[in-house]
């Protein structure tokens, strides 16, 4: 997975041996009330629980991570496609740009990754979104960032899928 997020268009996907991405000594540790999951995150950042999500936002809210277990039983890339067609319902004017949508692994486990990028009030965003099933739930990891900030967030991003340990 972190292959895939270390690269933007265009770059080469260094090898797993090159590269591995660590929690910062300094970030915060949070269970979700359920415990299906926990983690690690920023320290200035804030944790919102939404009801079915919980957003993880920086102080200005520019970037964020979102995480949603289910147990709707979708398979990840299913699931992936679905989230998909929805997202470019509600945003049919925003740019949307599809950058990948597939199949790849989390931990070992079958996953499905999808990055793009579309214009959140006429800015323009990336995103990427993880989706993985253990422990009879589908875990979704959704990272989004100004494009212009992306590639600087990049060590953020393996950072916080280092630290997420779903209940397995």
């Amino acid at each position: 997975v972190w292959q895939s997020l270390t690269r933007g268009d265009q770059e080469p996907r260094p090898t797993a041996e090159t590269r591995r991405p660590t929690v910062p000594a300094s970030w915060r540790s949070f269970q979700d009330p359920d415990g299906t999951y926990r983690l690690s995150f920023p320290p200035t950042w804030t944790p919102t629980d939404r009801g079915p999500f919980i957003d993880f936002t920086e102080p200005g809210g520019e970037r964020f991570f979102r995480v949603q277990p289910t147990a709707d039983g979708m398979a990840p890339l299913a699931a992936q496609r679905s989230l998909e067609r929805s997202f470019m319902a509600r945003h049919p004017d925003d740019g949307y740009r599809r950058l990948r949508l597939g199949p790849t692994s989390f931990r070992s486990l079958p996953a499905a990754e999808w990055e793009f990028t579309f214009l959140d009030e006429g800015r323009p965003t990336r995103g990427y979104d993880i989706t993985f099933v253990t422990g009879g739930r589908r875990h979704a990891i959704l990272f989004q960032s100004p494009a212009d900030r992306w590639a600087a967030s990049r060590d953020e991003l393996q950072a916080f899928l280092a630290g997420f340990r779903p209940r397995g």
